[in-house]
């Protein structure tokens, strides 16, 4: 059976790779873990699971040991992470290499996950690797799915390296993506009135054409500060090159799709609290 590689190094969260595979598959994967300076990390010390349940504090239980545990969930702060499993490490740990293998029932929803490796020994978190899981919705899918990475470049016209021929690369990396994604859906719920029983998650959020409008403005905005932070004139043999003053386009067109986003997300808000508050007669209660 062909594995994918993936490498994993410690870092910032825009440094995380995603994992892709479409919802209700069986794959597998090889993800290489590094080490701070750039060498493949000793797996010895984790190579054998003690599948013995510790607490490292009240409510906090790790269900093993010592070993390789695998998270993901779909939000911070969520209390019961949608998989939790402990992983095998390749038959020779001095590799690095774990295997992440992923089972159909895994996963009830398609939708971007947030997950990490967490590297156990003796009931103690050493480290943790971070990276995105990114579940497509197949066509069989009945409800609303979510946005992925493909349709996000599609929009922005920023699908391959041809797209962009002053830079020769994508504009965006897969982990700005996500959270361009995630941004919008935050920004949503914190607009008022606030809903604490309707926040929506990257998962069900279910107005997708304004989010692909809004994801496209976060990132944008993210483009114009690096162009603004990098913007130098430079001059040399008669020819002048300028290509990082187009920041301020950027950023102007960033934000006129963010106040765009936020003043329908506020209707559509506060139609959300008008239905909240539909008494079970029929009519408005108003407090």
């Amino acid at each position: 059976m062909a594995f994918s590689r993936i490498v994993l190094t410690p870092g910032p969260s825009h440094m995380r790779p995603v994992v892709s595979l479409p919802l209700a598959s069986t794959q597998s994967f090889i993800v290489q873990l590094y080490d701070a300076d750039g060498a493949p990390l000793d797996l010895a010390r984790y190579s054998v699971t003690d599948a013995t349940a510790t607490t490292i504090r009240a409510g906090y239980t790790l269900p093993i040991m010592t070993g390789i545990l695998m998270t993901a969930k779909q939000y911070y702060g969520q209390a019961m992470a949608d998989l939790t499993r402990a992983v095998s490490t390749d038959t020779d740990p001095t590799t690095g290499d774990v295997i992440l293998s992923f089972e159909a029932g895994d996963f009830s929803c398609p939708g971007i996950y947030l997950a990490e490796l967490q590297m156990v020994f003796d009931g103690k978190i050493e480290t943790a690797y971070q990276f995105n899981i990114e579940l497509s919705a197949p066509l069989s899918w009945i409800y609303s799915g979510p946005l992925n990475i493909a349709e996000v470049r599609l929009w922005s016209r920023d699908n391959s390296p041809d797209d962009n021929y002053l830079l020769d690369e994508v504009e965006y990396k897969d982990a700005e993506i996500i959270a361009a994604i995630r941004r919008a859906v935050d920004v949503f719920n914190s607009l008022s009135p606030v809903l604490p029983q309707k926040l929506l998650t990257v998962n069900n959020f279910p107005f997708r054409s304004q989010w692909i409008d809004a994801t496209i403005g976060y990132l944008m905005e993210i483009a114009a500060l690096n162009k603004l932070r990098n913007d130098m004139n430079y001059n040399a043999g008669g020819l002048s090159i300028d290509d990082r003053r187009k920041w301020g386009d950027y950023m102007a067109v960033a934000k006129q799709k963010q106040q765009e986003f936020k003043e329908l997300a506020t209707l559509i808000k506060a139609q959300m609290n008008a239905m909240q508050t539909w008494s079970s007669s029929g009519r408005i209660t108003l407090s």
